[in-house]
């Protein structure tokens, strides 16, 4: 009993983590508009439909603050799943693999490292040598 208490307050330990890492970058930088962005606002029909889709939900459910809020509230559902999925990954992995603590809190900060190596900038000799 002990032991299934004990590791019910690790995963809400390992969820709190992801979520404080996603929240802050939500909070940081709120909605980011890329290049590619206004097609997925202006729900082109070259794009794939369920980010639109999406998008069209959050502006109805928001339509009575400014025009651009549900944005806003995209990017934070955007960090909240982020985090449940990358969460979720980590327990799978803890349970099926029956791994320890200190594997599954790598596991767990493993793919949010990802957006930070995504953002540095690459150069092409270091593209070709991480591809070949």
């Amino acid at each position: 009993m002990k032991k299934l208490a004990n590791r019910h307050l690790f995963s809400i330990f390992m969820l709190a983590i992801v979520t404080v890492f996603y929240l802050f970058f939500a909070f940081y930088d709120g909605a980011v508009i890329c290049v590619d962005s206004p097609s997925y606002i202006g729900m082109s029909i070259s794009r794939e439909p369920l980010y639109p889709i999406i998008l069209a939900f959050f502006r109805s459910l928001f339509s009575n603050f400014s025009s651009d809020f549900y944005l806003t509230a995209t990017a934070f559902f955007q960090s909240i799943l982020a985090a449940l999925t990358t969460w979720a990954f980590a327990v799978y992995a803890l349970k099926e693999f029956k791994l320890t603590k200190l594997f599954s809190l790598i596991i767990l900060i493993t793919p949010p490292w990802f957006h930070f190596y995504a953002a540095l900038p690459l150069r092409g000799a270091l593209c070709i040598q991480i591809v070949s």
